[in-house]
């Protein structure tokens, strides 16, 4: 079997489940195809898979004279790509090729198709992206996240699964004053987490760093920080200014957090950005959310995403523009006042929606196709 995913977390993190659920099952016969300078020609061979590098890029959307040179130097170099991606899995002639959608995975669902191969693609948003609405209709199956995508993707076997998820993030058992012990926290109080992907977003910084005095006192809440790398410095000086706030010993800053699985059985509600696999992590852990879906996303698939997750139950959303601190504390006071009770019909809401056997469920769609050959 051949999987191809990756390019963002988005697409990647599928796709890894995937992967770990096939080892799971005894499958030792895999090779993973992606771009070779993004985060999967690190995390794939870990591992323990071939990993095969092909460059692509996202076809070229802007305007002006030059848009034409540059849309013909990108169709040059998605042939390029698909010729190599031909010759992968000409050498390796799997049964069947998963793909998690993205442009990382468009020369191998092309060179896929050029060889009648069976594929199965994932689609991960609430809004499918450009290649899964071109190529999901000719595929053996299509599995998806949300049913919000299912009748864009044209394909007849479609099959609602959520997002695979990790091992670590699959299996999240809460126990929540075992858990906030463990990150240093009073067991008895409600955790915050803040978390704007793994590369952070600054506005949620600013507004969080701003409002923390009073989420802190109004309602006895922790907060657990996730800077992103590239703002972490920025938001440790904005501290620095604040002793108070420095000193507060339920307010956490880190850049990143090394064990997200254990910060998200901590935490009782979350503010972070609308990332398919940032809304299913959180509602397998049981964690309503605010979000503040990121508005230069292609094709605006997080305010998709955000709308969804709201439409279910499970999340409050806040535009980008519109995040202040003000306007943070009043949607947190909205869930936390009346002894919470609009967290608790969240949470509710977050149980029914889960889906912690999805990677089990697109294995066994591959299996059955794969077998079909």
């Amino acid at each position: 079997m051949v999987i191809s995913g990756g390019g963002t977390g988005g697409h990647l993190y599928p796709a890894i489940a995937v992967c770990q659920a096939l080892l799971a099952e005894g499958h030792t016969k895999l090779a993973y195809v992606g771009h070779p300078d993004k985060a999967e020609a690190q995390k794939i061979p870990a591992l323990g898979i071939p990993f095969y590098g092909v460059r692509s890029s996202g076809m070229p959307r802007g305007r002006g004279w030059l848009a034409p040179f540059r849309l013909a130097l990108w169709v040059w170099a998605m042939a390029a790509a698909v010729l190599k991606a031909y010759g992968v899995l000409y050498r390796l002639n799997p049964r069947v090729v998963f793909a998690t959608g993205g442009y990382t995975t468009a020369p191998v669902i092309l060179a896929a198709l050029l060889q009648r191969r069976p594929y199965v693609v994932h689609e991960p948003d609430a809004r499918p992206g450009l290649v899964n609405l071109k190529l999901a209709s000719y595929a053996a199956a299509v599995t998806c996240a949300f049913e919000a995508a299912k009748q864009r993707l044209g394909n007849t076997n479609t099959h609602v699964t959520g997002n695979p998820l990790r091992g670590d993030i699959g299996q999240i058992a809460k126990a929540d004053g075992i858990n906030r012990l463990g990150l240093g926290f009073d067991p008895g109080k409600p955790v915050l987490l803040v978390v704007g992907g793994s590369q952070g977003a600054a506005r949620i910084n600013q507004a969080v760093v701003a409002a923390v005095d009073q989420l802190t006192h109004r309602h006895g809440l922790q907060v657990l920080h996730q800077t992103g790398d590239q703002h972490g410095q920025a938001v440790m000086d904005a501290i620095g200014h604040q002793p108070a706030l420095a000193q507060n010993p339920a307010y956490k800053v880190l850049p990143f957090i090394e064990d997200m699985s254990a910060a998200l059985a901590a935490a009782d509600v979350a503010v972070c950005r609308a990332g398919s696999m940032t809304l299913s992590e959180m509602i397998q852990a049981n964690v309503p959310m605010v979000l503040v879906p990121y508005p230069y996303a292609a094709g605006d698939h997080q305010r998709k995403n955000a709308q969804t997750a709201v439409e279910q139950g499970v999340a409050l959303m806040i535009e980008d523009a519109a995040l202040d601190a003000d306007r943070l504390i009043s949607v947190l006071d909205e869930l936390l006042e009346n002894d919470a009770v609009g967290l608790h019909q969240m949470k509710a809401a977050c149980k029914d929606l889960a889906r912690p056997d999805a990677a089990g469920q697109v294995v066994a769609l591959i299996q059955s196709i794969a077998h079909s050959e």
